[in-house]
């Protein structure tokens, strides 16, 4: 993949994970940005709607060269605590990018929060919603990575339901009866998967 196809894909991420943030924290805004003098900010800050004081930096990973989290990621957060503009961090990797033990370890004991959030839409449900944020596709991702993406026939399903579902979701769009028809199948799915 090109530099620019990976680095269009890391702001589709970003943008991606603001949503996810948005909604993961409904108690905090998103605020402007503060640039230090270093010229570094964190992707996001949240600002408690309660508190302003109350703020939590936020940082997007994607990873244009490895597939591994690092150390330096959070040491970054902690520079925001550590002068006060933060009360916390949070890192935001996509769920491709492996977090080693220690790291996760780490984060817990310095009071970081490290999120894995999905790079792959549920087109089908996204499209028969009309967002990627319904609480029906959350349970769908959880089945896909709890699930299906633990053997290797799951993986092979989702890898033939990404090829195969975009032309299906550019279909149920155009219609809202079948928008309806895909919302209620979905549903009595997962009314069988919580059996």
């Amino acid at each position: 993949m090109s530099f620019d196809k990976r680095k269009k894909k890391a702001l589709q991420f970003e943008k991606k994970a603001g949503e996810y943030i948005k909604k993961r924290f409904p108690d905090y805004k998103i605020e402007d940005q503060k640039v230090f003098s270093s010229g570094r900010r964190p992707d996001y800050w949240l600002v408690s709607k309660r508190d302003p004081r109350n703020r939590i930096a936020v940082e997007v990973k994607y990873p244009l060269e490895t597939e591994q989290a690092h150390e330096s990621d959070l040491k970054q957060l902690r520079m925001y605590q550590h002068h006060g503009m933060a009360r916390k961090g949070v890192l935001v990797y996509p769920d491709s990018v492996r977090v080693p033990r220690e790291l996760r370890r780490e984060a817990r004991e310095s009071g970081q929060e490290i999120l894995r959030i999905s790079e792959g839409d549920c087109f089908i449900a996204t499209a028969a919603f009309g967002t990627s944020l319904a609480e029906e596709i959350d349970v769908l991702r959880e089945y896909r990575d709890r699930r299906l993406l633990r053997c290797a026939l799951g993986k092979c399903v989702v890898r033939i339901y990404y090829n195969l579902s975009p032309p299906i979701a550019n279909l149920i769009v155009q219609f809202s009866l079948l928008r309806r028809i895909v919302r209620v199948t979905i549903r009595c799915i997962l009314a069988q998967l919580s059996l």
